[in-house]
């Protein structure tokens, strides 16, 4: 939902949500019956976990504060959060195979790690002991510099977090746009929208034999223009989905990991951005 702040100056009142995107999408295609294992199960370890589950993915073990949970045979996210909220005891779960109330449980094994807490969760004392095959790391700094090294020394697949967490600041980006114009996403074209789907509607009835008055209630409303959050929340996706295309592009053309080839990306696009300053610049001089 959008909120008035002020006179126009409109925010996006959900951002957090936005954090997800990237693990997600990236995630879309290769997530059937992948286990995955989730350091942190607050918004942000859960809202993922749910999605990932969504798409067919196991969810068979949890890593919280005070000791985690592991099912082999998986756990709906959904319940366990439940659980967790009341009890705040998340080794007490009674549909856990196996429970531990320290740290371990993030080295079970498992095809993907989430960390989705804090900071340094993966070091150089306990990346030796990781059974995963890939570390999403939904949390910022989650992996030290050291234990980053080792990982790729082990082949062990990285998305790192300079990836990952640039949802809610893509969401402010657009907000900015949208404050500066004055205008909410899409107003322009909703109309248009709604009249195209609207034109195509009446073919497609005139083809099976219908008329456009026979339409349920929920054909109508599918026709609608996209709403504002749906316009967001569909850049937000592109944005981020472009963005680790051109990492991907990167990594696989300098022979580099992820995390070096969004370094390299946005260094790259410091430098075009300076060249083309320093050229305008000169244009300016120049007497005309």
């Amino acid at each position: 939902k959008y909120v008035k702040k002020k006179r126009d100056i409109f925010f996006f009142s959900s951002r957090r949500r936005h954090t997800r995107f990237l693990p997600v999408s990236w995630a879309r295609r290769c997530v059937q019956e992948t286990a995955f294992i989730v350091q942190g199960f607050g918004h942000q370890g859960y809202q993922i976990a749910k999605l990932l589950v969504e798409r067919g993915a196991i969810l068979v073990g949890v890593q919280e504060w005070n000791g985690g949970v592991y099912n082999p045979e998986g756990f709906d996210p959904v319940h366990l959060k439940e659980h967790f909220n009341r009890s705040q005891d998340i080794t007490n779960y009674k549909y856990a195979k196996d429970s531990r109330e320290d740290f371990s449980l993030m080295t079970y094994p498992c095809d993907m790690l989430v960390t989705a807490a804090k900071e340094s969760q993966i070091t150089k004392f306990n990346v030796n002991q990781l059974q995963c095959k890939m570390v999403i790391e939904a949390a910022q700094g989650s992996t030290t510099w050291i234990a980053d090294y080792m990982l790729n020394q082990r082949n062990i697949f990285v998305l790192p977090d300079l990836l990952t967490t640039t949802g809610d600041i893509t969401a402010s980006y657009f907000d900015w746009l949208r404050n500066l114009e004055h205008v909410r996403s899409g107003l322009m074209m909703k109309k248009w929208t709604e009249k195209g789907f609207l034109l195509l509607t009446q073919k497609a009835a005139e083809v099976y034999g219908k008329k456009i008055e026979d339409l349920t209630e929920e054909d109508i409303a599918s026709i609608k223009g996209p709403k504002e959050h749906e316009i967001t929340f569909l850049a937000i996706e592109e944005s981020l989905h472009n963005g680790y295309k051109e990492t991907l592009d990167i990594a696989d053309s300098a022979q580099v990991n992820l995390r070096t080839a969004v370094w390299m990306n946005a260094i790259n696009k410091l430098h075009h951005f300076y060249e083309e300053l320093e050229f305008l610049s000169k244009l300016s001089e120049v007497n005309i």
